[in-house]
């Protein structure tokens, strides 16, 4: 039976023939198997080191695997109208105080999402989703027929934050109030100011679409 022998263990034998040829030719066989082993040394190096980076992206992947499922499992609350069971700890992100009051909103527990909903735009004023939090805040109030506040609301929403998604909306909710009261002129002026600074808008769409 043939042994396996190493192809290093050769080596010496091999370069001792070489050198009783030319000695020149075995100083360049070795030179050569030198920078052979040690390019083999980098190599492996270099192996060692991406599989630690693959177990630092495995565990990455993994985190955010689980983010992804408590986002899914906070969604299906939010729709099934039980918001007040996603559990949000003790310095809970600013988009999960939204959440959290936006799902109070979106179940018709108005009175505890104006809570919510004062409490982060007090909070985060400059936060991206302020913008739409205070419009929520202001539909709060329209859905409860609560007039006056609702237009001091989506007011806000005009002089605080008029370049956020929800601006134009809170110019046609603005009127639709204001009509309510029997203000008629500001209403008009609310929807004259839709058409003039959010042309493009699905809200200015809806008044052209009216009329």
């Amino acid at each position: 039976m043939t042994s396996c022998r190493s192809p290093w263990a050769t080596l010496p034998l091999l370069l001792s023939l070489l050198a009783t040829v030319h000695p020149a030719t075995a100083r360049g066989s070795a030179d050569e198997i030198a920078a052979l082993r040690q390019s083999q040394v980098e190599s492996n190096r270099e192996l060692e080191r991406l599989r630690d980076n693959l177990v630092i992206l495995e565990g990455r992947v993994l985190d955010q695997q689980k983010q992804l499922n408590d986002l899914r499992g906070n969604l299906a609350l939010l729709r099934s109208g039980s918001a007040d069971k996603i559990p949000l700890p003790a310095g809970a992100l600013p988009h999960e105080a939204y959440l959290r009051a936006f799902g109070d909103y979106a179940a018709g527990r108005y009175p505890q999402a104006i809570i919510g909903l004062e409490a982060f735009i007090a909070a985060n004023p400059t936060n991206e989703y302020a913008g739409n939090a205070q419009y929520w805040l202001g539909d709060c109030y329209f859905l409860q027929q609560q007039y006056a506040l609702a237009v001091a609301e989506f007011r806000k929403v005009m002089h605080n934050y008029p370049a956020a998604p929800k601006a134009p909306d809170a110019l046609l909710k603005s009127a639709s109030a204001l009509q309510a009261l029997n203000l008629h002129d500001q209403a008009r002026e609310a929807l004259e100011t839709l058409s003039s600074r959010y042309p493009n808008s699905a809200a200015a769409q809806k008044i052209r679409q009216k009329n």
